[in-house]
């Protein structure tokens, strides 16, 4: 038995082996059979009776070859069996003249169809709050976690106007780390001697923001790919003319990484490549939802994807929920005065005369006494083009 290209190992149990003499007794267990591999090919001789005995031979549950995981290779089972006659006139083993054997050979081609099948993923960040776990399987825990951080960073300066490296405008960055792999991209083929490779790749990444008003971040340098050999790819991103992969969506709520070439894509990290900008002062809550989608090629056609009755591509989601908590800022407030010596205070003494500085000849006041008048702005530190506004001036309340 021949199984050509393929890289499969024989399985074999010579106890299976059903084998009868030409009255159909059994005779498996006297017969002496031996199964041995020799120079790739299983050979199974009978040893125990006489060679004209053996007249049918079942290998049904005896014989079969084991794949290596991920293996679509096809290939060819040549069967060869060999008979001989012998001179039933004389005496038992004596065979007839030339020619005393025959050959007779059976084939059996094998397409292997690959069959794609999910990436392997992980979606995780860190909170203000609490710290979520890694998303790697939504069947398992259909809820998404949820990481709970504040609206720009939590922090706010004394009227009320954000702080952040020095700028106020600029509201919370969402960062994340996101991984995808095939599952045939562990080496399986390494063992392999007829050219596989893995037969899967990644397509395309998509990811969804879904409610939130922030702004898609995009730096090509931050991401990082390998090919099926476990190197890392260079990249060049397609802005219109030709590419690698395309990045679009980045204006909307769903951003999409494309793949060019996707059998040539076996992981990919986009932990420093992609974020969310937040406007300042926005505690919106939303999900952030990833899908990664697998194509199966054709490891015997390279390229070329596989037929039915088989998809050739699967998809998987991981989704995060983000509670963005608001973080009260005090009132941006105003207070002035004129003063009698000229000029306004805003910080500091009111010198004023008193009754206006006026008086009658014999000293007297001239009522009324002097009003004090003075200006008072306060709003709040969201109140402006771009934020939420989820901040109001309530009663004060005497602690």
């Amino acid at each position: 038995m021949n199984k050509g290209v393929s890289d499969g190992v024989w399985e074999y149990d010579v106890n299976q082996l059903v084998i009868e003499d030409a009255a159909g007794a059994d005779i498996s267990a006297t017969a002496g059979a031996q199964m041995n591999i020799v120079a790739g090919e299983l050979v199974i001789t009978f040893t125990g009776v006489a060679a004209e005995d053996v007249e049918h031979v079942e290998l049904d549950a005896a014989v079969g070859v084991r794949l290596p995981i991920d293996d679509s290779t096809d290939f060819d089972l040549m069967v060869t069996t060999t008979t001989q006659e012998y001179d039933d006139d004389a005496a038992p083993g004596d065979l007839v003249s030339e020619p005393v054997i025959a050959v007779t050979t059976n084939n059996l081609h094998f397409e292997i169809q690959g069959e794609v099948a999910q990436a392997v993923t992980v979606l995780s960040a860190q909170g203000d709050v609490v710290d979520s776990l890694p998303v790697v399987d939504d069947t398992v825990d259909p809820e998404p976690d949820t990481v709970v951080l504040y609206e720009d960073h939590g922090v706010t300066g004394a009227q009320g106007d954000e702080t952040l490296g020095g700028t106020n405008t600029d509201g919370r960055v969402i960062n994340f780390t996101y991984t995808a792999r095939t599952q045939d991209n562990d080496n399986s083929a390494a063992g392999m001697t007829d050219g596989s490779v893995e037969s899967e790749g990644i397509v395309s990444i998509e990811l969804d923001k879904t409610l939130s008003d922030g702004s898609w971040v995009f730096n090509a340098a931050g991401m990082v790919v390998t090919g099926e050999d476990g190197q890392t790819l260079t990249l060049t991103e397609d802005t219109g003319s030709g590419g690698d992969y395309t990045v679009t969506g980045l204006t909307g709520s769903v951003m999409t990484i494309a793949f060019a070439n996707p059998n040539a894509i076996e992981s990919v990290d986009i932990s420093g490549a992609v974020s969310i900008q937040l406007p300042i002062d926005d505690s919106t809550d939303f999900d952030l939802t990833i899908t990664t989608t697998t194509q199966e090629f054709d490891d015997d056609n390279p390229g070329t994807t596989i037929t039915s009755p088989n998809p050739n591509t699967a998809s998987t989601s991981n989704t995060l929920h983000f509670e963005i908590q608001g973080v009260v800022g005090e009132a941006k407030t105003t207070l002035n005065a004129d003063d009698d010596l000229g000029g306004t205070a805003v910080v500091g003494t009111v010198v004023l005369n008193e009754d206006l500085g006026v008086t009658n000849a014999q000293g007297n006041e001239i009522p009324p006494g002097r009003l004090i008048e003075f200006t008072y702005d306060a709003e709040t530190q969201d109140r402006g083009p771009g934020s939420d506004n989820s901040e109001a001036i309530t009663p004060y309340r005497s602690r």
